[in-house]
This record gives structure tokens, C-alpha cells and sequence, in this order.
């Protein structure tokens, strides 16, 4: 009874939707051994088969290899110590399957904690050496300079510096380096400008400003209101109506993604101004009021860290769960 309900139940479904003789719509009825035509003569399909038929093998005898020790210990060991062993046995099992898989994509994904120290130590191509080296051959005497917004030789020089560094305990020490720190902002401002000029077919000269404006305004409208209607969403309708005026008004400028990605280039590119004694931009405080949620405490402080800890919550609630 157990077996036939459980086992064979499901394989006689299964048979029955690859012959047509069940669909999910009762429209689509049909009756053909057309699929399995289809299936045994595509050597995309066998392959794919006998290849999942191979891994199920290999993973089954491999998984018989490793539990016939562990089973035996367990027969062995008496009292209660083999019902704690037992329970650590099965504990993984009880565990989501998505979840196991997100945790071996933590640790085995191409951006996982292997390769990253893979890639710290130099043993995994593309290696930050091998980046820094392909770098400055690309940065040669036949680069054409004018086709690069920065200068080539001090921003090779700036990366192999920084490479030496993260890679080798003996390079030279870099956290006293303002001025390489600085230069850093600079070369992002100059990729960033020159890219978005590319991507907009402007003049690359153009203020930052009238760039980044020029790019909001390239968004539909109507994916402007999609993304508004995702803030209203996570804010509560009913408690946030008070703001409804104030959000239409910006869905007329941009959506919530680019205002925020405006706010934090514009904190990025200003902060070494900001250190420097020039204080509290003005263009940040727009910047700021145009922000889906203007502050973090309730109160809108003119300073650099609350203007950098409200961009931070506006990305985490507005832009990370929704492409809009």
C-alpha cells in the first residue's frame, strides 16, 4: 500500500504526462509517443541522461564509501553516546536543501571564501599580479592616450603599488598615503565620467551634474513610477501618505535607484573636498531632500556621516529588492 501510493503513483503520473495523456490544461490533451521520439533521437537529450545517470552512480558509491565506516562506529558505540552521534549524523538533513546549496556556493562559488584566498595568495588565474602586469603591458609606449580619460603611467604605477602591498607583507606600507588614497577618488571620477559620456553619446566634458542628470531622465516614466510604487510599498500605505506629494514630485526627476546611485557617487567624489575643510556640500544636501527617506534618526543633520548612513538605508530598502 505504502510503496504503490508513494512510489508507483507518482511514476504512473509522470508516464502519463510524457505520452499527453494528462496536461496541465484539459485543452491540450493529446496522445503521442512524439516525446519519446524526440528524446531518443536528440543526442543532446541521451547525453544528458547517461551523464545524470553517471553522476547519481558516482555520487551513490561514494556516499556508500563514507557512511559504511561511520554506520559501523555507530553500531559499536553503546549507551548514549550513539544517539547524540546519531543525531549530529542526521542533523545536516534537516536543513532546507536551497539552504546546503547556498552554504557550498558560499564556500566553492567563483567568489567564494576558496578562491578569494586562491586569488589573495596568487594561485588562481586571473591572479591581482596577473591583472597588475596585464595592466601596465596594456598601458605601453603604443597605447593611445588620448582614448583614456586618466593618466596611464601614474594610475599603473598607483596599481602595481597597491597590488605589492595586498599580496606580499614586505610591500610598501600604503595606509599613511593620503595622497595615493585621494588619487584613488580621482581615477573613479575620471572612469565614471568617461563612461557614462560613452554610454550617453555626451560631450565628455560636461559636468558631472548635467551627466548624471541626463542619465535620470534617460528612464522611462513609467519604470520611474514602478520604482516610487515600490518605496510607497515598503513604507506602508497608510503610514506614509504624508510623503505621496513629495514622491510624485521626484518620479517627475527620476526613479529611487538613480537618485540614491546619484547620491552616493556625488558622497564619493566629495568627501575629499568635505575633509578637506570645504564642508558640508550644498549640492549634498539636495542631493539628501531628494532621497526616498531624508534622514536615519528623524532629524536631517547637515554632516557627512549621516548624509553617507541615510544613502546606505535608502540602498538597503529602496534598491536591493527591486529593479526598478
Amino acid at each position: 500500500m505504502y510503496l504503490g501510493l508513494f512510489f508507483l503513483l507518482p511514476v504512473a503520473l509522470v508516464a502519463a504526462y510524457s505520452v499527453g495523456a494528462l496536461t496541465l490544461l484539459p485543452q491540450d490533451l493529446y496522445l503521442s509517443l512524439r516525446p519519446w521520439q524526440d528524446f531518443l533521437g536528440s543526442s543532446v537529450y541521451t547525453g544528458l541522461f547517461w551523464k545524470s545517470v553517471q553522476i547519481s552512480l558516482t555520487v551513490s558509491v561514494v556516499c556508500v564509501l563514507m557512511a559504511y565506516p561511520v554506520a559501523y562506529f555507530l553500531s559499536m558505540v553503546a549507551g548514549k553516546r550513539r544517539y547524540v552521534l546519531l543525531l549530529l549524523t542526521i542533523a545536516p538533513f534537516l536543513t532546507s536543501y536551497l539552504l546546503r546549496v547556498l552554504a557550498w556556493r558560499v564556500i566553492l562559488g567563483e567568489e567564494g571564501v576558496i578562491n578569494s584566498l586562491l586569488v589573495t595568495v596568487g594561485r588562481y588565474a586571473p591572479t591581482y599580479a596577473e591583472r597588475a602586469r596585464n595592466l601596465r603591458a596594456g598601458a605601453g609606449p603604443e597605447a593611445p592616450m588620448a582614448l583614456w580619460p586618466l593618466r596611464l603611467d601614474q594610475f599603473v604605477a598607483d596599481v602595481t603599488s597597491c597590488t605589492e602591498w595586498k599580496l606580499s607583507a614586505t610591500g610598501r606600507a600604503l595606509g599613511g598615503e593620503r595622497a595615493l588614497w585621494e588619487r584613488g577618488v580621482t581615477y573613479a571620477q575620471a572612469v565614471w565620467r568617461w563612461e557614462l559620456s560613452r554610454l550617453l553619446g555626451s560631450d565628455p566634458g560636461s559636468p558631472a551634474s548635467a551627466l548624471m542628470t541626463e542619465w535620470m531622465r534617460s528612464q522611462p516614466f513609467i519604470g520611474r513610477l514602478r520604482g516610487w510604487a515600490h518605496v510607497v510599498r515598503k513604507r506602508g500605505w497608510h503610514s506614509s501618505w504624508r510623503e505621496w506629494p513629495r514622491w510624485l514630485t521626484q518620479a517627475s526627476y527620476a526613479s529611487p535607484r538613480h537618485i540614491v546611485y546619484s547620491a552616493a557617487t556625488a558622497l564619493l567624489f566629495e568627501v575629499s573636498d568635505a575633509v578637506n575643510g570645504a564642508g558640508f556640500p550644498p549640492q549634498l544636501a539636495q542631493l539628501r531632500r531628494r532621497l526616498p527617506v531624508t534622514s536615519t534618526n528623524g532629524h536631517a543633520e547637515d554632516s557627512l556621516r549621516t548624509f553617507a548612513a541615510t544613502v546606505v538605508r535608502n540602498y538597503k530598502d529602496f534598491v536591493t529588492e527591486t529593479r526598478a
